[in-house]
């Protein structure tokens, strides 16, 4: 689950909701974190969405007191079978597991690849579309500003 300091105080209780109640069946169990997933990934990306909306938006007296300074929630997915998913930075052979959620349409999320630099990921101009059914886990990071954070 994901922290609860990303993006102000009303984050801890947007991103710790679940899904609801579950069933001990384990197809019941099984769709059940499917849908957690999912709902979790929707919520991040609302969450980023208003984070960058706050940011362009004029400073006002009540924005003044409630400034988000973080853009960006980096996640790491694993898929069903147990492989962390990766993406390709270009043609350079090189790859990346951090991802920043960009939008969900339907079943599919379209994904940012975030590159590590030093101890700082960065934006890069690559990402790639990933269906949901594909998704087994999810790992939240700590939260973080992006210089450039390239919206879809």
């Amino acid at each position: 689950m994901c922290s609860n300091n990303y993006f102000g105080r009303n984050a801890e209780s947007i991103i710790s909701r679940g899904s609801g109640a579950r069933s001990t069946e384990n197809e019941n169990d099984t769709t059940a974190t499917r849908h957690h997933i999912i709902e979790t990934i929707i919520r991040i990306d609302r969450l980023q969405k208003e984070a960058v909306a706050n940011l362009n938006s004029c400073l006002t007296c009540e924005r003044s007191l409630n400034i988000q300074s973080y853009n960006t929630i980096p996640i790491i997915l694993n898929l069903r079978g147990g492989s962390r998913l990766t993406g390709l930075l270009g043609t350079t052979g090189s790859e990346t597991f951090f991802f920043r959620i960009e939008s969900i349409i339907g079943n599919f999320i379209t994904l940012r690849l975030l590159e590590l630099s030093g101890s700082s990921l960065i934006t890069t101009t690559f990402t790639l579309i990933l269906d949901l059914d594909c998704v087994c886990s999810l790992q939240c990071l700590e939260a973080i500003n992006l210089e450039s954070c390239c919206t879809l």
